[in-house]
């Protein structure tokens, strides 16, 4: 009885060790400390927009260029601009792949990429003034087009048209 006491309790070990082992969020490639304190502080550092908020973040988001996958990473809306980022775990920074000034979207829409092996994707797609469309699959589309739409508002440039 005694052994499997000592068998059980080495074994538990084992078990908290391993748990305790896992990747921080520093160490967590494309992702990095979105979900920590540090982000806002680092995030602005990196974008250097002049903004002082970060109004909607969200991970793991698949970005498209004429419907055609380019890789994923984190979707992010500040004061002035939104952007696309990476984080490097080696390096620990963030890459910046897409952005474009809240002055510079010319219209919000949303469309669906069908994909051959994984479920389509509703995308929220993003037109600047020189007509590059950029979309991202984004879980919480609604709120960032609205997010985008009051800061477009705020900054005096009226309304902009949508297709959806």
């Amino acid at each position: 009885m005694k052994k499997n006491l000592i068998q059980l309790f080495i074994i538990g070990l084992i078990g908290i060790g391993f748990i305790g082992c896992g990747p921080g969020p520093m160490q967590i490639q494309g992702i990095g400390p979105l979900n920590t304190p540090v982000f806002k502080p680092v995030i602005l550092d990196t974008v250097n927009d002049g903004s002082k908020e970060v109004y909607f973040k969200e991970s793991v988001v698949g970005l498209y260029e004429n419907k055609e996958f380019k890789g994923f990473g984190n979707f992010v809306i500040t004061d002035n601009g939104v952007y696309y980022v990476r984080w490097d775990a080696t390096a620990y920074i963030y890459t910046t792949s897409y952005q474009i000034k809240i002055n510079d979207i010319k219209m919000l829409t949303t469309d669906k990429v069908i994909r051959s092996f994984l479920p389509d994707s509703d995308i929220l797609v993003i037109e600047d003034k020189r007509g590059q469309k950029v979309g991202f699959s984004i879980v919480k589309k609604l709120a960032a087009k609205n997010i985008i739409y009051e800061l477009i508002e705020k900054k005096g440039k009226g309304k902009l048209p949508t297709n959806k």
